[in-house]
């Protein structure tokens, strides 16, 4: 394992460093990202949680990188495969203790380093629209600092376990009704607006943790 110096990358090298694959599980996928490992072009991979994914893509690129790469996955109900399950992030909101849910990460975090992931895309930090169905149980709540706290106390706990936690994905969107998997967003905040409630946790978060946002 080697640290890569960016003065010694092509511009591909460099573009790829910045990428991270969406799925590699098909075999075609999988052999075009290790060609892009083997030549340093690759910043990382999505590795889905589900069974067989350890033998079938972590170790195959963990074996493949010469340098650090990221092993990354949606987590926000928790590791799929552990022995303990997590409540997803409506009833860790409902609940409003940022200890338990640096535990609840935690547990997350640990069972997920276990087998190879180095990086969990997590927590959601979308404020929850009072109509939209689609995101709802994916949210820690509808208040901007409530939201704030508990995700900061995930942020920690995967820090604290060596994990790299991504808070997301939806910023501004909060009073729109509108899937996202299926159209495009729309924003109609003023840049007030913006700042003051959808990016509020983001803010909030970079100042409170720096570098582990």
């Amino acid at each position: 394992m080697k640290l890569l110096k960016l003065e010694d990358l092509t511009v591909e090298q460099k573009i790829g460093q910045l990428l991270i694959a969406r799925s590699i599980a098909k075999e075609d996928d999988r052999n075009f990202a290790m060609e892009l490992i083997k030549n340093h072009a690759l910043g990382g991979v999505q590795a889905f949680v589900g069974p067989g994914i350890k033998e079938k893509v972590i170790d195959p690129v963990l074996a493949a990188a010469e340098y650090p790469i990221f092993i990354a996955a949606d987590m926000e109900r928790g590791f799929q495969l552990g022995e303990q399950k997590i409540p997803g992030n409506l009833a860790i909101g409902a609940m409003d203790d940022p200890e338990l849910a640096y535990i609840f990460a935690k547990v997350t975090a640990i069972q997920a380093k276990k087998i190879g992931y180095n990086m969990i895309w997590s927590p959601v930090v979308d404020l929850a629209p009072m109509d939209a169905i689609c995101r709802i149980p994916r949210c820690l709540g509808s208040d901007k600092r409530r939201v704030t706290e508990l995700a900061c106390a995930y942020i920690k706990a995967f820090a604290d376990c060596g994990i790299i936690g991504s808070a997301k994905h939806y910023p501004s969107t909060f009073d729109r009704i509108e899937d996202t998997h299926m159209c495009e967003a729309v924003s109609y905040h003023t840049k007030e607006e913006l700042l003051d409630i959808c990016l509020y946790p983001y803010f909030e978060m970079m100042d409170r943790l720096g570098e582990d946002m």
